[in-house]
């Protein structure tokens, strides 16, 4: 009799709980008839490419040569750029503070750039058995080119026989410096940002039609220029040409972006409201819209289906004869101690026991890439939304929200991601209405390959420094991918693996 209840009751159990499984799987069902279909495969590469080897000593020595930042061959090495700073808050992450300084010291001054005061940025260059300082401490030419003001270096690119550099310079303005010979000293070919100290930095370069094409950052609209003989420069978006600065907005401060593809320029920026915009031009001169709301553009800046925004283009490269499009995450989260350029992202905790782990509560969906073709207008996501595994926003993981860094060889692309903030805030009691705050280290950066078909991680998060908060240059050298990462605690580190 009790074996009889028994069965009974199993019975009544597990058909309660098959229903329970249908239900979940039909809405699992609905939910994925809703993703936008793929037109690849969604494999999913399972193993990772061992080998990968750090080959410079942390920060080249220097812990302040934070992260790489701008990276070319020329003349047979590998040139690197540097951002050199040195933090002055004395906000220290992943140790403990007082309830009182992370109010009003991690708030008000943990992100500030005002914060950073530089040695002068550096440059070197690698020709796979040693390293050597170009511009450096021991260099040809001393850190930041004689000026520490010269922070960073925005780009570095090879344009006829001379290689070019533009520095980050938030008092004189930008300026690029230029050589023929890494033996030979670097000669000043632009000063005062153009003749406007506003272009305080050179955030990106492209050559297009026998043109070297800079644009630059300016929070009263980005400028571009360009130039024939690294000499004579001329201005093509900017208030003294025919598409005024910030292609006819100041919300457009950064040109993020800029490829060649199919003969055609292209430049992606980033609107500090809207989003990421992309303009097109055949000579250089005259632009047309993409995805912008300037009249006429083949796509609003809310172009997906659920009308949300995204952030800007931070990478473009031609791929498959199409332009990938890497847009940063959508910033659709609370903002806690909110500053102009860097912010810090919180949820809200209802209540603090002894040791409480401050989550996001919010969510970003992560980074994006879309791919456009410019035969047929048409944009097609590859990375985003939900529901797609590896091929979700993020490459599945929301907390990927840049990518930093992207590089095609042998038909595979690259991309390398950026963790740039801390999700995670510890408060722990250590005595009566006494707490400690500790701001966690954010997560390591990621580096992901994709052939078309499949895609997968080939690297462990941050090389395994999670300090290594983002992988912020990629180039090919001698049949091996080099990897230049960000690292504000021992300094920038360089990777290599064999491809």
């Amino acid at each position: 009799m009790l074996f009889y209840k028994n069965s009974i009751w199993t019975r009544k159990k597990m058909k309660k709980i098959t229903c329970k499984i249908f239900s979940v799987l039909s809405i699992l069902i609905m939910l994925l008839l809703l993703v936008p279909s793929l037109d690849c495969e969604a494999s999913i590469v399972s193993e990772q490419i061992n080998g990968w080897q750090q080959i410079n000593k942390d920060g080249f020595g220097s812990k302040e040569n934070a992260g790489i930042r701008g990276i070319e061959i020329f003349n047979g090495s590998v040139v690197i750029g540097t951002a050199n700073f040195n933090d002055k808050s004395g906000i220290v992450l992943d140790k403990p503070m007082t309830i009182r300084d992370f109010l009003f010291e991690y708030r008000e001054n943990g992100s500030a750039l005002n914060n950073y005061k530089s040695n002068g940025c550096e440059i070197w260059a690698y020709n796979e058995t040693a390293f050597r300082p170009i511009v450096a401490e021991n260099g040809l030419m001393s850190p930041g080119f004689g000026n520490k003001e010269n922070a960073e270096i925005g780009i570095i690119i090879k344009f006829g026989d001379y290689l070019y550099a533009g520095t980050r310079n938030y008092v004189d303005g930008c300026q690029i410096w230029r050589t023929n010979d890494l033996d030979s000293e670097w000669e000043n070919v632009i000063d005062d940002g153009f003749g406007n100290i506003n272009n305080t930095w050179t955030m990106e370069a492209q050559i297009f039609k026998d043109y070297l094409y800079i644009g630059t950052f300016n929070m009263r609209g980005t400028e571009i220029y360009r130039t024939n003989d690294g000499v004579t420069w001329e201005q093509v978006v900017g208030n003294d040409s025919i598409m005024k600065s910030g292609f006819g907005t100041h919300k457009n401060f950064y040109a993020w972006s800029m490829c060649v593809l199919n003969d055609i320029l292209y430049v992606g920026t980033n609107n500090g409201e809207y989003g990421g915009e992309l303009w097109k031009s055949a000579d250089g001169v005259n632009w047309t819209p993409i995805i912008s709301n300037f009249e006429g553009a083949l796509y609003p800046l809310d172009f997906t289906e659920n009308g949300g925004y995204h952030g800007g283009i931070r990478n473009m490269v031609a791929y498959n004869n199409e332009l990938y499009l890497g847009f940063t995450a959508e910033d659709t989260l609370f903002n806690f101690g909110l500053k102009k350029f860097e912010r810090f992202k919180i949820g809200i905790p209802i209540a603090l026991p002894k040791k409480h782990s401050l989550l996001r509560k919010m969510k970003t969906m992560g980074l994006e890439i879309y791919k456009f073709n410019d035969n047929t207008n048409e944009l097609t996501m590859v990375i985003g939304g939900l529901f797609r595994g590896v091929f979700s926003g993020g490459f599945g993981d929301d907390y990927n929200e840049y990518p930093w860094s992207m590089n095609v060889y042998n038909d595979v692309l690259y991309v390398g991601t950026s963790h740039p903030f801390s999700y995670d805030i510890v408060f722990e009691r250590v005595g009566f209405l006494k707490y400690e705050v500790t701001v966690k280290v954010p997560i390591g950066g990621e580096l992901w390959r994709y052939d078309g078909t499949s895609c997968g991680q080939i690297n462990s998060d941050g090389f395994g420094d999670l300090y290594n908060t983002g992988i912020r240059e990629l180039t090919v050298y001698n049949g091996k991918l080099i990897a230049g990462t960000l690292n504000v605690k021992t300094g920038c580190e360089l990777w290599k693996c064999d491809l």
